[in-house]
């Protein structure tokens, strides 16, 4: 089915399971290790620390919402709705969606921990100048006040000074783990394979340019996120350039 610019290719492994791949073009240049012996070929993303991993990665709910079929607003819709979002970053998306439902059970997957290291992140860090978007999204994803956004700018300036992480850093780290007490999110660090595995099944599933862009055996994935899938869950899988303009 074509819509857009994107080709949505309906894959029914066995009903009324079904797995969703949309493909964005261009694609883009980054990619698995295109090395002959498929043994030895690696997730290029999954060995990058936060640090070097340049894409931000930060994506927010109506980017997802979008760019997906409709169905998968319909799907999350619906009561009680565990979703999974593999290779999420910081996970704004599905932090999105818990903020607003109080039966949200999110699961988000990353190679990197982005919440580690933003808690271990020093004032003074130069890698601080890079955040200022990211608070912005953030602030966005967990529905924090609009007023005390424009506050934690005017301490920000055009370069982070001491009060920022008092202000923003501990004001979004403080609404993440009143999510997490509450059971609506979960935050999984490591490689989505594993940590699948033992957790249950999930009615819905999006990989948004995450694991399966990424990775090197994208069938065993695909296995994975089958065997993860509630008897009628659906997942969705996006492919191809982070160049589009997502959310413009």
């Amino acid at each position: 089915m074509t819509s857009g610019r994107s080709k949505c290719v309906y894959a029914l492994p066995c009903f009324p399971i079904a797995i969703l791949i949309c493909f964005f073009l261009p694609t883009h240049s980054i990619w698995a290790d295109p090395c002959k012996d498929l043994k030895k070929r690696l997730n290029q993303n999954a060995l990058l620390s936060v640090r070097e991993y340049l894409n931000p990665n930060d994506r927010l709910l109506h980017q997802y919402e979008r760019n997906l079929p409709k169905s998968f607003q319909e799907n999350l819709s619906k009561l009680n709705t565990r979703w999974c979002d593999s290779g999420s970053g910081w996970g704004l998306a599905g932090i999105g969606f818990a903020s607003k439902r109080a039966d949200a059970r999110v699961t988000t997957i990353n190679a990197q921990d982005n919440w580690g290291f933003l808690r271990e992140l020093d004032n003074d860090d130069p890698y601080a100048e890079n955040l200022k978007g990211f608070f912005v999204r953030a602030y966005s994803a967990f529905g924090l006040n609009s007023q005390e956004l424009v506050e934690v700018h005017e301490h920000l300036g055009p370069l982070y000074n001491n009060n920022w992480q008092e202000i923003g850093k501990n004001r979004i780290l403080g609404a993440l783990k009143n999510l997490e007490d509450a059971g609506r999110l979960k935050y999984q660090v490591g490689m989505a394979e594993d940590v699948l595995k033992g957790q249950g099944s999930f009615d819905v599933i999006s990989d948004f340019f995450g694991t399966y862009y990424y990775s090197a055996d994208r069938l065993t994935i695909l296995n994975q996120y089958y065997k993860s899938l509630s008897s009628t869950g659906v997942g969705y899988i996006v492919l191809g350039s982070t160049d589009y303009p997502f959310g413009k």
